[in-house]
């Protein structure tokens, strides 16, 4: 006994039966395509772009890396070059021997120290202030030399204000100085610290 649909597929023409075969073909492709490969594909796609973005990451991360190495080396060589160019700051009873080599200077450059008066020290949490006042005579030239000289002979000695009196008309004359000056020493052993709020 045949079936009724083999039945009336088989009086169909073939050109019929072919076309149904292949509208069959089409739907299980359809049916396969929409329930397989799909999902696949767009999975594919979400992978690449996921293995993009790490890809994207691990650049960056490497470039972070590599500029921390960059500041870390930087962080040592300044921290080696402050080593080297450490000041060695003397006890602040040291002062006469300061101010000797500050006299020495002077007058080695042509000026005339009227006065020249160490104030009392200033304790600091990381280093002692003492001032220093120094008043005289002299050239605007030798003032200036002095200036640049305890710049570049006395870095524990730094300026914090002066004053000068002369007729600018007469560059040459000689002219009255009062140089305000702060030595800077090691701090005081037991003194109390300040501190910080």
């Amino acid at each position: 006994m045949k079936l009724p649909m083999a039945n009336s597929i088989a009086r169909l023409p073939l050109w019929q039966v072919d076309a149904m075969a292949a509208a069959v073909i089409c739907l299980g492709a359809g049916v396969w395509y929409f329930a397989g490969l799909s999902p696949l594909v767009e999975a594919r796609a979400t992978r690449q772009n996921l293995e993009t973005e790490v890809a994207g990451e691990k650049d960056a991360l490497q470039k972070q890396s590599e500029l921390i190495k960059r500041r870390e080396q930087m962080l040592e060589e300044t921290k080696a070059q402050i080593l080297a160019s450490r000041v060695q700051l003397l006890p602040p009873d040291q002062i006469n021997q300061q101010v000797a080599k500050l006299t020495e200077m002077a007058s080695g450059i042509g000026l005339s120290i009227d006065e020249i008066k160490p104030l009392g020290p200033a304790p600091q949490e990381r280093f002692t202030t003492v001032p220093i006042k120094v008043s005289g005579v002299g050239s605007y030239d030798a003032v200036t030399k002095f200036m640049q000289r305890l710049r570049s002979d006395f870095h524990d000695t730094g300026v914090s204000g002066f004053a000068l009196s002369g007729s600018p008309e007469k560059p040459d004359e000689i002219l009255k100085f009062e140089l305000n000056l702060v030595w800077y020493a090691a701090p005081v052993q037991g003194a109390v610290q300040k501190k910080a709020p």
